[in-house]
């Protein structure tokens, strides 16, 4: 077993007699989720999103953008970029490979958006937030 200090997670890795290896991730953070198909973590500290290599200490990108606190986030357009929602009220996309935040959805009227969820064929995207409404958008 081996642990580390992810800004406010502690990634927990062990070795399986199999040759994979297990991770866990503590609380202490808002969001996290590995990067599908790989080792890497996804990690956030509040308005700022993180990808770590999940078996190393290397911070592979940064995502910057949301004013507040990360509240839900998914993949979508076959892993290349990931949408984020956020206590600011905006919804945001952000490149995986670049960390570019390439389009935010806003709505005068809404708050904090609580969850993200997408369908399985990564068409449509639902968000709530916290005035009650529910955003249907296509990625």
């Amino acid at each position: 077993w081996y642990q580390r200090r992810v800004r406010e997670a502690v990634v927990s890795t062990q070795s399986t007699g199999d040759g994979s290896t297990l991770a866990s991730i503590s609380v202490g953070c808002w969001v996290t989720c590995f990067v599908p198909g790989s080792t890497e973590v996804m990690v956030s500290d509040d308005s700022t999103l993180y990808r770590y290599d999940g078996l190393g200490e290397e911070n592979l990108m940064t995502y910057k953008g949301h004013s507040g606190k990360i509240t839900g986030l998914v993949f979508v357009n076959e892993n290349k970029n990931i949408l984020t929602s956020s206590d600011d009220g905006t919804i945001r996309m952000f490149d995986v490979l670049s960390g570019e935040c390439i389009y935010a959805f806003f709505n005068h009227r809404s708050e904090n958006v609580r969850r993200i969820a997408v369908n399985s064929s990564g068409s449509l995207v639902l968000a709530p937030n916290s005035n009650g409404m529910l955003y249907l958008l296509s990625p």
